[in-house]
């Protein structure tokens, strides 16, 4: 949807957002890999993500996070002790470059006991400071959101090349929330419908249709 230059959800939170007919253009492109072959459902295959599935070789191409750097090279027998065996590029795009980020936060409860806010402010400085960060990232699953740790030789020796690759994509990422107090069943609710499309109860324009009528009531 971002890769064709629309929105989903308006600035306000109260509706769909006045661009959002390329919604249905990426709804078309997933269903129409999906039914042509090209592409497969993963609660068809044996590990029940596709990251696993991956890492098998059931599938030759996956679109999902540095999460699954260390499960390939843990448990993937195709790119063990070869990280060079996998390949790696942006998110295909019409209008514009486009990926979704997921930011993990720190925040000390206000409900604390002093004692138990101490303790709080501490882990959340040290983790959020330049050492605490490098600890956080260590075992590959996250991307540090410091530059100085992205860039620095040690990242760059100790990880494959995919993670300093997917730090390349900061800048056109989009949040992977939107600013609606109901955003967690509004977003329920168009999972289903997608669900619904992919389990042949709808079609691609009946689920966008269902989706712009979800996200308006709110």
């Amino acid at each position: 949807m971002h890769e064709a230059g629309g929105q989903w959800i308006n600035q306000t939170g109260t509706g769909m957002a006045s661009n959002s007919q390329p919604l249905l253009t990426a709804i078309e492109f997933w269903y129409n890999l999906y039914s042509s072959g090209l592409a497969g459902l993963n609660s068809n295959l044996s590990a029940g993500w596709n990251g696993g599935d991956f890492a098998t070789g059931k599938v030759g191409m996956v679109v999902t996070g540095t999460w699954t750097v260390p499960v390939l090279l843990a448990n993937g027998s195709y790119f063990q002790n070869d990280t060079s065996a996998i390949g790696y590029a942006f998110m295909p795009y019409d209008v514009q470059n486009a990926t979704m980020m997921f930011n993990v936060g720190l925040a000390v409860n206000a409900g604390l006991t002093g004692a138990q806010k101490w303790a709080a402010v501490q882990f959340v400085e040290f983790f959020t400071g330049p050492s605490g960060e490098q600890q956080w990232v260590s075992k590959g699953l996250a991307l540090p959101s410091r530059t100085a740790i992205l860039e620095s030789s040690w990242y760059r020796t100790n990880f494959p090349p995919i993670q300093s690759f997917a730090g390349e994509q900061f800048p056109f990422a989009y949040g992977w929330n939107y600013n609606t107090t109901n955003f967690t069943a509004v977003e329920a609710q168009c999972h289903n419908a997608i669900a619904d499309l992919f389990a042949g109860k709808l079609t691609p324009q009946q689920a966008y249709d269902q989706i712009v009528n979800v996200t308006n009531s709110g």
